[in-house]
């Protein structure tokens, strides 16, 4: 195995990392947004068949106002709930300390465990972390403070041959 096929990383964790990497996770979720998307289109449909169009656009101002007072609370929810949990991660015993993996075509290694690709249901970058979502609603963080630059293009690299259109990742280094 050559060392373009394996990518050996350190990474410590803070609290603003599980925070970040909890809530892009929760928001790449399609039933989050259906969750929040639903209600107001499925009001406003019901309501044009019911009036057949007839003060559609004071209608729609009205579910407008709703809508974005309805974002607001879920955002302030949203946020809190991610904020607790990832205070909860970053206290858990080990969970600040250094963890080392080695990631390769063989899936990603950490403490002589191996978990298979097939395990994940995809990759998110940000401009600060990689997030690995597992399959059983699990994720991987990986801040890239603690990766050189060599480690930032292998890991997109193994992520885009592995997960293909599920790794969400830049094309070039930043």
């Amino acid at each position: 195995m050559t060392s373009a096929d394996r990518v050996e990383v350190t990474v410590m964790r803070r609290r603003t990392d599980y925070f970040w990497g909890l809530l892009f996770d929760g928001l790449s979720s399609r039933m989050f947004w259906l969750a929040v998307l639903i209600p107001p289109v499925a009001q406003g449909a019901l309501y044009f068949k019911r009036t057949e169009g007839a003060e559609a656009t004071a209608r729609a101002l009205e579910i407008s106002a709703q809508v974005a007072l309805t974002g607001v609370v879920v955002a302030a929810a949203v946020v809190s709930i991610f904020y607790f949990a990832a205070r909860f991660s970053a206290s858990a015993p080990g969970r600040s300390a250094p963890a080392t993996y080695a990631i390769s075509h063989g899936g990603i290694a950490n403490s002589g465990a191996t978990a298979p690709w097939s395990g994940y249901r995809g990759a998110i970058e940000t401009k600060a972390l990689f997030i690995l979502q597992q399959e059983q609603s699990a994720i991987q963080i990986f801040p890239k403070r603690d990766l050189s630059t060599q480690a930032i293009a292998g890991l997109r690299r193994l992520l885009r041959e592995n997960l293909g259109r599920r790794a969400h990742v830049q094309e070039k280094a930043s």
